[in-house]
């Protein structure tokens, strides 16, 4: 019995290893056989962007040269979806400078922005990041002061809230707006084929905040909305501030 431990030892460490080399083993990609590559805010959303031939070959370098780095559980930024001219697809999951593809053995591209400037470079779509509660109302405000004779009154506008879009400090100002009946343009979202016709009123978009933040709910107007002003939603949020405010 004791010969065998040393013997059972060495190969339980042995398939160690081998199972250790098969995971981290990376798949270099052939730019010759990529039909198409797309980047994805997740692996199910419809809201893709594909990468032109210079970000391929970009990305492709980036991949090919990345350096192991290990096991790594993370929450996915952004998932490349590459398409080959055989038919066959690769997923890769991202998160700053690492990469993964078919299991959890990350690679490291050696930049932590790379990946995030695919997405954003490609975007005409202004996004929720570049505003708050408080830029995106008064965006919204500007477009009703254009000429309503030669456009359409909308923004069009990626319907990606991060989950803590609205904070507290945003909350005093929201709550003076939650009367007003300001005309404001409607929220499009560009995957709609459908364009909302009409206006939105202020003091509605205020409440839809002040509610995200109430419920933790992140912010979502779907394919498109015109919101307008809700009594009842208004009084429910203005008992609820009188009771939080200054906890």
């Amino acid at each position: 019995m004791k010969k065998l431990l040393p013997i059972l030892f060495f190969t339980l460490s042995a398939c160690g290893q081998n199972n250790s080399k098969i995971l981290s083993e990376k798949h270099p990609i052939q730019i010759d056989s990529v039909e198409t590559i797309y980047i994805k805010k997740s692996s199910i959303d419809k809201d893709s962007i594909k990468l032109s031939e210079g970000q391929i070959k970009a990305f492709i370098d980036k991949w090919n040269s990345s350096e192991s780095v290990g096991f790594y559980k993370y929450l996915p930024d952004y998932w490349i979806i590459i398409t080959e001219k055989g038919g066959s697809i690769r997923k890769f999951r991202t998160n700053k400078d690492k990469i993964k593809e078919s299991n959890d053995w990350a690679f490291s591209i050696g930049d932590t922005l790379f990946i995030e400037s695919l997405w954003h470079s490609n975007n005409p779509f202004p996004r929720p990041e570049q505003y708050d509660p408080i830029t995106f109302i008064k965006a919204m405000s500007r477009i009703i002061k254009s000429d309503s004779k030669k456009f359409i009154p909308c923004m069009t506008m990626i319907d990606k809230f991060p989950d803590d879009w609205v904070k507290r400090e945003h909350i005093d100002t929201l709550m003076t707006m939650l009367d007003s009946r300001d005309s404001c343009g409607c929220f499009l979202n560009p995957l709609s084929s459908y364009i909302p016709s009409g206006f939105a009123e202020k003091g509605a978009y205020a409440a839809i905040f002040i509610k995200s933040y109430k419920d933790k709910q992140p912010v979502s107007f779907g394919l498109y909305a015109c919101p307008k002003i809700d009594e009842k939603l208004n009084k429910e949020l203005i008992d609820w501030w009188s009771k939080t405010d200054g906890e």
